[in-house]
């Protein structure tokens, strides 16, 4: 019994995860701030949550930065993209509740769009975990991330059910912010890696297998 809290038996390893899960969300709020670094910090989120707290490489700190510096101009572009997509979007969506309450346009426009921007949000809930995990041109990215979301629609509802699950938690308790962003990640890459590795070459796959087992 007295074994469960030796430093390597479960529950200080759980505490482990727990401690990485806030402080790598403190590190992901920090490095939001200027608003349009969300898309490097959330690239960075994903690869060091993947490799730190899911493998028990590295070092979150280093690994968090690491991945932030080399991914920023490209999670930066793409984030962009999408901020002007979500704008789009958005503005639509008010636009069509407003003409909705008025009686000058039908009530199913306005659903319509809402089931667009919930399918938006499912496809670019897999554009950063993407980026940390690939290397490829921003065209090919959202290529690949939306067959990858139509191919793996499970999955792809589950990474949405995961953003607003978080959200929630988030709004009812709102102290909830400084742990949701790594919890969620943590979620996200037990379900995203078995679809990853579909995708990776026979020698990627081999190599992060035997990184693993070192």
């Amino acid at each position: 019994m007295f074994g469960l809290f030796n430093y390597d038996g479960p529950v200080i390893q759980i505490l482990n995860k727990v401690a990485d899960c806030i402080c790598l969300s403190f590190l992901w709020l920090i490095s939001c701030l200027p608003l349009v670094t969300i898309g490097a910090a959330t690239t960075a989120l994903y690869y060091s949550t993947n490799k730190c707290i899911r493998y028990g490489e590295g070092h979150i700190w280093r690994e968090y930065w690491r991945s932030f510096r080399s991914n920023f101009k490209q999670a930066t572009l793409l984030w962009l993209l999408l901020f002007a997509l979500y704008g789009l979007l958005g503005g639509s969506c008010y636009s069509s509740y407003l003409m909705c309450t008025a009686g000058t346009l039908p009530k199913e426009m306005f659903y319509f769009l809402l089931i667009v921007i919930a399918i938006v949000a499912a496809w670019a809930a897999l554009l950063f975990p993407y980026l940390a995990r690939f290397q490829n041109t921003n065209r090919m990215i959202l290529k690949n991330c939306l067959g990858i979301a139509l191919m793996n629609v499970p999955v792809t509802l589950l990474q949405l059910v995961f953003l607003l699950l978080s959200l929630a938690m988030v709004v009812i308790f709102p102290l909830a912010i400084f742990c949701a962003p790594g919890v969620y990640m943590v979620l996200s890459c037990y379900s995203l890696e078995g679809v990853f590795k579909k995708y990776m070459t026979p020698e990627d796959r081999a190599r992060e297998e035997e990184r693993i087992e070192e």
